[in-house]
């Protein structure tokens, strides 16, 4: 059952042929493709077509980005999943770096990781639909920190999706957003690494952030 909707310094790398090229968009034209099917087509080639090792592949307002990842990513997901594992109520699952649609803002986006019901994750699918998700959690890295911090809390809260967690290895932090309303969320708490987290909302998930790792180059 899905849920009700309501309602730092490095370059992205582009690859490929993507919908904000301009000649694309004359061709597209031209043969008479629709919106539609150019966001079908979009996903497709993101299933089939996977990124290099070590990289995040993502369709930010119709352009595929590649992030490159480093090791504190895996080192903040593991314990992350451990501790959401750990804890979940029957009937939900976890998952990550699945596609998940966003076309109000033309967007198709890979959360690190996501709370869905668990007769879904079952599935064992490629993509779900934005409406399944009851909370999702993104890692900070240098290329995507803008992103995640910005253009990611508009767009998770103008789905709809319930909570949305940042974890920051880069300034020792995990920031939780709840309760979406218009395109923003009416609820932010920045939890330093040390210290646990209350994640709010039918999760009622706690995480320690003590077994999360943080940067050895930050400041401070």
């Amino acid at each position: 059952m899905s849920r009700k909707k309501s309602n730092r310094n490095d370059s992205a790398v582009t690859h490929g042929v993507y919908a904000g090229d301009t000649g694309y968009h004359r061709r597209a034209e031209e043969a008479g493709v629709t919106i539609e099917l150019e966001r079908a087509l979009r996903s497709t080639i993101l299933e089939d077509f996977p990124a290099p090792e070590g990289f995040k592949t993502e369709v930010v307002r119709g352009e595929i980005i590649l992030s490159p990842l480093r090791a504190l990513h895996l080192k903040t997901v593991v314990p992350l999943c451990m501790q959401i594992a750990s804890q979940l109520p029957p009937g939900l699952d976890y998952t990550g770096d699945t596609l998940t649609p966003f076309p109000e803002v033309d967007s198709e986006l890979c959360p690190d990781i996501v709370v869905l019901p668990k007769a879904e994750c079952d599935k064992n699918l490629a993509v779900y639909t934005v409406d399944l998700i009851h909370a999702a959690f993104e890692v900070v890295s240098p290329t995507t920190a803008k992103r995640d911090y910005g253009f990611k809390v508009q767009a998770y809260a103008q789905a709809g999706i319930p909570v949305y967690v940042i974890a920051d290895p880069y300034d020792a932090q995990l920031v939780v957003h709840h309760k979406p309303f218009h395109g923003a969320y009416g609820y932010r708490q920045i939890v330093p690494y040390g210290e646990k987290a209350e994640i709010p909302g039918d999760l009622r998930l706690v995480i320690d952030t003590s077994s999360l790792p943080a940067d050895a180059g930050r400041e401070g």
